[in-house]
């Protein structure tokens, strides 16, 4: 463990990770008083319970981050896929934030985003893991739908994360994280041959990605001397990082051959996000109504509804997601088969689903006859 540590610290790119926080601190606070000026802020809203008119310059700064790092810093780049895919999804939800989209636009946006992603340049899931015991499932009637699909529904959970001071840019801090120690020791590590094109690059991406946020949570994460955000993320900030962190961990299981990381290790790396979606959407095609229906039923909301304070339930949920990615890397790292470990998700999974949609049944219950009239 200490030849891994020891290696890691050695491996990231440090000084890519200070510039990248360093700009996008610099650019939330030069567009702070434009976006204010301008009206590109978030109001409160039924959905919405924050104070005030919050910028949404989030996404912006962490954009403008990632392409002055790559500028500045001369970084080796990333199939062109990333990049189409990155700035489709920025100009509708840059558009979105401001004059609402439909969803099935939206929809159609990401699903162009997922394939540009995953097609060009790149590489689609090489396999999905050996999930039965039985060897890697390779088949592409399996591995193409897992990729693009599996795309869309990360940008949409981190979409729908959004709901809580620093809780997406958090989720997605510590996601990057994981797969940054799971890209070094592929990448260094581990003995391996057949690397692709794109695997100098990776490294790289996400470290400037794990700084271009820390820069934003700055501003946007509750701390002792800052009792709320200052700026929101925006639709284009969330979607940005959920289809970050689907690319990555697509292409960490091809990039590196022999070395690559297990699918269902990066599976349990964005756990967290995928089963608060996963829960919602079961919730609401049992009570009769769309999947895609926005509420205000998500984990956080359920903490919140608990009584504990939004710094204490995303506090709790940032330490769920890093235990989730633990698991997944610290399984992937120990030799632990991938049929338990994806046993063990669907377990968690299941369990997970159960346990929300009963407490917000009884939530739910105690309303209802709280409203009843005294006889």
């Amino acid at each position: 463990m200490l030849d891994y540590l020891t290696l890691f610290a050695e491996a990231i790119p440090w000084l890519t990770v200070v510039v990248a926080t360093a700009i996008a601190a610099g650019v939330v606070a030069a567009l702070r008083p434009l976006a204010v000026h301008a009206g590109w802020v978030d109001h409160p809203g039924v959905r919405k319970t924050h104070v005030g008119a919050i910028p949404l310059v989030g996404g912006w700064a962490i954009v403008i981050a990632l392409v002055l790092t790559y500028w500045l810093m001369r970084l080796p780049t990333v199939p062109s896929g990333y990049w189409i895919g990155a700035l489709l999804l920025l100009v509708v939800a840059s558009v979105d934030d401001r004059y609402p989209v439909r969803a099935r636009y939206r929809l159609l946006a990401q699903m162009a985003a997922a394939v540009a992603g995953v097609m060009l340049g790149g590489q689609i899931l090489p396999h999905v893991g050996d999930l039965l015991g039985l060897g890697p499932i390779a088949s592409p009637w399996i591995t193409v739908p897992v990729s693009i699909f599996g795309a869309m529904a990360l940008i949409n959970a981190l979409n729908f994360s959004d709901g809580a001071d620093g809780l997406c840019g958090g989720i997605g801090f510590i996601g990057l994280g994981w797969f940054l120690v799971a890209a070094v020791v592929a990448a260094t590590a581990l003995p391996g041959d057949g690397h692709r094109a794109y695997a100098p690059g990776l490294v790289p991406l996400v470290a400037t990605m794990i700084g271009a946020i820390a820069g934003f949570l700055f501003f946007n994460l509750r701390t002792p001397w800052r009792a709320r955000g200052v700026v929101f993320l925006g639709d284009n900030g969330s979607t940005l990082i959920g289809f970050t962190l689907a690319w990555v961990a697509i292409h960490v299981t091809s990039a590196y051959g022999a070395t690559g990381v297990s699918p269902v290790a990066c599976l349990w790396i964005v756990a967290l996000p995928l089963a608060d979606s996963a829960s919602c959407f079961v919730r609401r095609m049992l009570d009769g109504v769309t999947p895609m229906t926005a509420d205000t039923k998500h984990l956080h909301h359920l903490l919140l509804r608990s009584g504990m304070s939004v710094r204490r339930a995303v506090g709790m949920i940032h330490a769920a997601s890093f235990v989730c990615g633990l698991v997944g890397v610290g399984g992937w790292l120990a030799g632990v088969a991938d049929s338990r470990l994806f046993a063990l998700f669907v377990i968690a999974l299941i369990a997970f689903i159960a346990v929300t949609n009963l407490a917000w049944k009884r939530i739910d219950g105690a309303r209802a006859r709280t409203a009843q009239p005294v006889a």
